[in-house]
C-alpha cells in the first residue's frame, strides 16, 4: 500500500495524529500504539476528530497558564515531553518508562489539566532520577506520617508526594503548606541517602522566596478521584520502574 505525504484519515489509513495549537509544544498524540497501555487509569480508544481537536485546545489553554505561572518549569517541560496518550479516566499521569510520554484524561478545564500536567511531569522527572540513582534505600522498612494527612506512608511516597507538591507550589503556593515540614523529614530519615539529601536541598532551592500558607497543611484535592493527581491512593507504594 502507498500512501502519500500527508495523506488524510481513511478506511485503511489511521496516521499519528501531531498537536500543533501554540503556546504548547509540538507533541504526539499516541491513541493508536496497541502497548500504549501503560499508565494506572486505561488509555483510551482512538479518538473522533472532534474529540481529538477538543482536547488539543484544552491542552493549548492549559499549557498558557503553566507558561504564565511557572514558565521555568513549563519550558523544561517543553524541551522534554515528545508524546501524549489519551486516556479515559483522570486528569494527567507520568507512563511506567520514559519521562518525555505522559497520559492525559478528559478534564474538566484548563486549570485542573494544568496542574494535572504539572504534577504528571514532576513524577516522571522524579522517576527518572530514581532511575540513574539510589535517592532511598530500605524502603517500607518505616512508615511516616506525611504533614498533610493522618496516614503513615513508606519513605517513597512521602519523597514522591513532596517533591510533586513543591512543584506544583510554585503555580500554586497552597500547596506548599507541610512541604518545608516533610522535607526536614525526609533529610532526617534513616532510608535517605547522600543523593537524596542533594535532592532536598534542591528542592529547598527551588521553593526559596515562596511563602506557603501559614494554616494547617490541607489536602488539595483536584481529581474526580477525591486525591491530587498521582498522589498514589492510600496504602501504595511509589516504585521507581
Amino acid at each position: 500500500m502507498r500512501v502519500a505525504h500527508d495523506e488524510p484519515e481513511g478506511p485503511r489509513w489511521l496516521p499519528v495524529r501531531v498537536l500543533r495549537r501554540a503556546p504548547a509544544p509540538v507533541l504526539l498524540l499516541d491513541d493508536l500504539d496497541p502497548f500504549r497501555d501503560r499508565f494506572d487509569a486505561p488509555a483510551a480508544d482512538r479518538l473522533g476528530a472532534e474529540e481529538a481537536d477538543a482536547r488539543a485546545r484544552r491542552f493549548a489553554e492549559a499549557w498558557s497558564l503553566l507558561a504564565d505561572a511557572v514558565p521555568g518549569q513549563a519550558a523544561e517541560a517543553a524541551r522534554t515531553l515528545t508524546t501524549l496518550t489519551p486516556l479515559s479516566a483522570g486528569a494527567a499521569a507520568p507512563g511506567r518508562h520514559g519521562p518525555g510520554a505522559l497520559g492525559v484524561g478528559p478534564a474538566a478545564d484548563a486549570r485542573g489539566l494544568s496542574l494535572g500536567l504539572l504534577g504528571a511531569f514532576r513524577r516522571a522527572k522524579l522517576r527518572a532520577l530514581g532511575e540513574v540513582t539510589d535517592l532511598y534505600a530500605l524502603d517500607g522498612t518505616w512508615e511516616h506520617r506525611t504533614p498533610w494527612g493522618s496516614e503513615r506512608v513508606t519513605f517513597s511516597r512521602l519523597l514522591a508526594e513532596t517533591y510533586e507538591r513543591a512543584g506544583l507550589g510554585l503555580y500554586d503556593p497552597g500547596f506548599l503548606a507541610g512541604v518545608p515540614e516533610a522535607l526536614d523529614m525526609i533529610e532526617n530519615a534513616a532510608e535517605v541517602t547522600v543523593d537524596g539529601k542533594q535532592l532536598v536541598a534542591a528542592v529547598r532551592k527551588e521553593i526559596s522566596g515562596i511563602r506557603s500558607p501559614a494554616a494547617t497543611p490541607r489536602d488539595k484535592s483536584l481529581s474526580p478521584a477525591g486525591h491530587t493527581p498521582g498522589i498514589p491512593a492510600s496504602g501504595r507504594k511509589v516504585m521507581f520502574e
